[in-house]
C-alpha cells in the first residue's frame, strides 16, 4: 500500500534550443537526488499523445511541470508558479492542439490541454515556468535564465513537499487562493470598481480570514505581482506583470462566457488589448 501520493516532476522543452531547454536541463539537475517515496522525475519533452497513453496505464496523483514559456509580458528570467485552471478551450482549439500533438509538437500549454482533454491530468497540478530570452538553436542557457535555475529547483522542492501530505495540500490551496486574488483584482480594476485593495476588501471573494489574505498579498508583492499604493500600509494594486497574469488566468477561467477581453473595447488595435490595462483604453466611452 502506498503511503504517499504518486508524484511526477516533469520538464517540458526542446534540448539544444537555448532557453527552451530550461525544463529538460532542470530535470537533469534533479536526477539522482534523494526524493521522498512516490516522487518520480522525468523529461516529458516528447509527443503528448504518448504521454497520455502512459498516464492512462499508470496515473499520477500529483504533477509538477517545469518549462520555459515565452509569454512576452514578463522580464527575461522571471519565474512564475501557479496552478492551471483546468478550463478547456473551445472544441476547435482542442482539435488544433490534438493535431499539433499528433505531429510531435512539444509545448507546456499543449501538454496541459491534451492531457486534460483525455482525462489523464490529475486535479493537483502545479506549473513553474520561466520567461526565456534566447530561442535560437544552440547549447546553454542565457545568463538571466541560467540564474533562475537555482530558485526554480527550490520551487520544485517546495511544490513536492518535505513532510506530510497535509502540508502539501495546504501549500497547493494557498497557491490557488493567490491565483484567485490575481483574478479578482484584475476583475475589480477592469470594471472600474477598485484600482487598489486592502485585505478586508477581498473577504467577499476569497476564503480565509484577514490575516491569511494579508499574507497572500505580501507573498504576491514579493513575487512582483503587486505593488504598494501610496503611503497607506497594506493597500496594493496590480503591477504590470500582475495585471498580465491576472488577465491570463481570468480569461482562462471565464473564456466561454466572454465575447471580448475583460476591460477591453472592440478595437483590436487599441492598447488595452496588449497591456490588459483598461486605463489605456481610449475607445470604451465611444463604444458604449
Amino acid at each position: 500500500m502506498r503511503t504517499r501520493p504518486r508524484t511526477l516532476i516533469g520538464g517540458v522543452g526542446y534540448r539544444y534550443t537555448r532557453d527552451l531547454a530550461f525544463g529538460p536541463l532542470l530535470i537533469d539537475r534533479l536526477r539522482g537526488a534523494p526524493w521522498l517515496d512516490g516522487i518520480e522525475v522525468e523529461d516529458l519533452s516528447y509527443a503528448p499523445i504518448a504521454i497520455v497513453q502512459r498516464w492512462q496505464e499508470s496515473p499520477y496523483d500529483r504533477i509538477v511541470l517545469v518549462s520555459a514559456v515565452p509569454r512576452g509580458f514578463r522580464l527575461v528570467g522571471t519565474l512564475c508558479r501557479y496552478c492551471p485552471t483546468g478550463i478547456l478551450p473551445d472544441p476547435d482549439e482542442i482539435q488544433d492542439r490534438v493535431g499539433e500533438a499528433l505531429t510531435g509538437i512539444v509545448s507546456l500549454d499543449n501538454l496541459l490541454i491534451v492531457t486534460k482533454n483525455f482525462g489523464v491530468l490529475p486535479r493537483e497540478v502545479e506549473v513553474i515556468e520561466v520567461e526565456p530570452d534566447d530561442l535560437e538553436w544552440g547549447d546553454g542557457l542565457s545568463t538571466r535564465v541560467s540564474e533562475a535555475m537555482g530558485p526554480a529547483i527550490e520551487m520544485v522542492r517546495d511544490a513536492v513537499g518535505q513532510g506530510s501530505t497535509d502540508g502539501d495540500a495546504a501549500a497547493i490551496e494557498a497557491l490557488r487562493q493567490r491565483d484567485e486574488i490575481l483574478q479578482v483584482l484584475f476583475w475589480l480594476e477592469g470594471e472600474g470598481l477598485a484600482p487598489d485593495v486592502r485585505a478586508a476588501n477581498l473577504h467577499p471573494f476569497i476564503e480565509g480570514g484577514e490575516v491569511a489574505i494579508t499574507a497572500h498579498l505580501e507573498t504576491l508583492k514579493r513575487q512582483g505581482y503587486l505593488e504598494p499604493t501610496g503611503n497607506e500600509p497594506g493597500r496594493y494594486r496590480l503591477s504590470v506583470v500582475g495585471r498580465s497574469e491576472g488577465r491570463r488566468r481570468f480569461t482562462e477561467e471565464f473564456a466561454p462566457l466572454l465575447r471580448q477581453g475583460h476591460g477591453e473595447c472592440n478595437d483590436p488595435s487599441c492598447e488595452c488589448h496588449t497591456t490588459g490595462d483598461p486605463a489605456a483604453c481610449t475607445r470604451r466611452g465611444a463604444d458604449g
